[in-house]
């Protein structure tokens, strides 16, 4: 995915990214850097397209969580191979 435009579903990165934003995506960055906190990365997870922010790394596993934590279910980890890229722009 060298750049993509994902539609944000939920309240879970308020008030950062609102629902409905448009989120422009890329997976450039991470040809030249690792994944690094405060990132806000898409992933997928259960067969699902997610928007997180890493919080936390360990070797190839990284720990993610929303920005509303009254409404960000916790994910914990997510591995290297799951990230599809960073946010790049949000609209």
């Amino acid at each position: 995915m060298l750049l993509s435009v994902f539609k944000v579903k939920g309240h879970s990165m308020e008030p950062f990214i609102k629902e409905g934003s448009l989120l422009i995506t890329s997976s450039i960055p991470f040809y030249i850097i690792k994944p690094r906190e405060k990132d806000i990365i898409l992933f997928k997870s259960q067969g699902k397209t997610i928007v997180k922010r890493i919080v936390g790394k360990e070797k190839n596993t990284y720990f993610v969580e929303g920005d509303n934590k009254s409404d960000s279910k916790k994910f914990g980890a997510v591995s290297r191979s799951d990230i599809l890229g960073r946010v790049v722009l949000k609209i």
